[in-house]
């Protein structure tokens, strides 16, 4: 009777024993047929156009000869970030009270208007006015503002901004010129930048740097062909200019021999030609650190 019990005692142990090993190979076939963790998608512009949640992590099918039961995922990826730069100065003209000059001079007239900032400038004048010294002053940095021919209409109007000025004779004005005639610019308009001056000896300079046609310049006249100019001044002597977010220029100071312009003063210019006064309208004049740059 002992003996039969042994006996019954050795088959359950065997029994038990073979059951555990089906049951650790079923489980080691199940791990190796499941899917991996792959790296992380870049969120795509479809992603964003449905608002679909960022994805972490993607879940994809290893290919059958990548399959290995003890593989880790051991590593994480976070969705790209992208940069937004802010500015150190933003000005869209709706408080009348920002601070920027209101009044009459021998060259122009300027005011708020209408959520604008307006220029009625006479004929053969130049027009500066600066933005609010405290927050705009700025050597290095990007300087931007958008702008639109308003009223009496003429190819000759040129308008745009300043930057690094310091008193009335030293500046660098970027300046548009977007309807220009036809046949010095079949598409587009005019662009220049200049460079103010005074040589040691008192002599007033205002040297062309650089003109041409730019077919991203809005033709036009009145809100709808508002057009958008960016300076920017590094610290490495480097004068960058953008019109409607399209870089069109770079110039190096330090190829030139007169000296780098390094004033703070900045604001928006406007030139009527010699026959006709002309309204100019300018929004979001933005000064920007050169740190947090677009």
């Amino acid at each position: 009777m002992k003996q039969n019990l042994r006996i019954y005692k050795s088959l359950f142990y065997s029994l038990g024993l073979a059951i555990g090993l089906l049951v650790g190979l079923f489980i080691a076939v199940e791990s190796a047929l499941q899917p991996s963790l792959a790296a992380a998608q870049t969120l795509t512009p479809a992603n964003l156009a449905l608002n679909r949640p960022i994805p972490l992590t993607v879940w994809a099918s290893p290919a059958s000869f990548l399959i290995q039961t003890t593989s880790i995922a051991t590593k994480a990826y976070l969705p790209i970030i992208f940069r937004n730069p802010q500015p150190s100065f933003w000005d869209d003209f709706s408080n009348e009270k920002s601070g920027w000059p209101v009044g009459t001079d021998s060259a122009c007239t300027s005011d708020y208007e209408g959520g604008r900032y307006q220029l009625d400038v006479k004929s053969s004048k130049e027009c500066f006015r600066f933005a609010p010294p405290d927050e705009a002053e700025r050597v290095f940095g990007t300087f931007e503002v958008s702008v639109y021919h308003s009223e009496n209409q003429t190819p000759d109007a040129l308008f745009g901004l300043y930057f690094n000025g310091d008193g009335g004779d030293k500046q660098y004005v970027f300046r548009i010129r977007p309807n220009v005639s036809t046949s010095t610019c079949s598409s587009g308009g005019q662009w220049e930048l200049r460079r103010r001056w005074v040589e040691s000896g008192g002599n007033k300079r205002d040297d062309l740097i650089r003109r041409t046609c730019e077919a991203t310049l809005k033709r036009g006249y009145g809100s709808q062909s508002i057009n958008t100019i960016r300076a920017k001044h590094t610290n490495t002597g480097q004068i960058i200019l953008f019109i409607n977010n399209k870089q069109v220029f770079v110039f190096d100071e330090g190829s030139d021999s007169p000296p780098e312009l390094k004033g703070k003063g900045t604001g928006v210019y406007v030139s009527a030609p010699g026959d006709k006064s002309i309204i100019i309208k300018f929004d979001d004049f933005k000064v920007y650190t050169l740190a947090n740059s677009p």
